[in-house]
C-alpha cells in the first residue's frame, strides 16, 4: 500500500505545497534505555512511500528536539525496504531546535523506520525527539 498526497479531487491530484508523512512523535530518552551505539524504534512510515505518487523532486528529514547540556542525540531515518540508512541528524541544542537533513528521492516506493539514541552512559544524558517527519517538495 502506498502513502499518496491530498489535495485535489477524489483522484489523488496533486496540491499547492508540499507533501508531508509524519514519521515519529514524542519520545525522551535517556543514554542507560537508548543509547547511541544501540538506539531504539521509535516510529516509522505506516504505508510504504512511492516517489511516483509524489511531484516533489526535493525530499528532506525533518526533525525537532533537544539534549541535556553536553550530550549530542542521533536520529536515523532508516530505509527499511533497502536495507540502508537514508539520512542521519544530531541533535545537540538544549532548546526545542528544528533541524533537517536531505534524503535521496528513492526510485521505487520504501519503508522508512526512524531511530533515537544519546551519548552517554547515565539516566541523566537525555534527549527529547518532539517529532520527525519527511517532507517531499519544497
Amino acid at each position: 500500500m502506498s502513502l499518496r498526497p491530498g489535495g485535489g479531487g477524489s483522484s489523488g491530484g496533486s496540491s499547492s505545497g508540499p507533501a508531508v508523512v509524519p514519521l515519529a512523535g514524542y519520545s525522551a530518552i535517556d543514554a542507560t534505555t537508548s543509547p547511541a551505539a544501540a538506539p531504539l524504534a521509535c516510529g516509522g512510515s505506516p504505508f510504504a512511500v512511492d516517489p511516483a505518487t509524489f511531484t516533489g523532486a526535493t525530499w528532506t528529514f525533518c526533525v525537532t528536539g533537544y539534549v541535556s547540556s553536553g550530550r549530542t542525540g542521533t536520529v536515523t531515518l532508516y530505509d527499511v525496504t533497502a536495507g540502508a540508512t537514508a539520512a542521519t541528524i544530531s541533535i545537540t541544542a538544549t532548546t526545542q531546535t528544528a533541524y533537517t537533513a536531505s534524503v535521496t528521492k528513492p526510485g521505487s516506493a520504501r519503508v522508512y523506520r526512524v531511530t533515537f539514541g544519546v551519548d552517554g552512559t547515565l539516566s541523566t544524558h537525555t534527549a527529547v525527539l518532539d517529532g520527525a517527519a519527511l517532507k517531499i517538495g519544497s
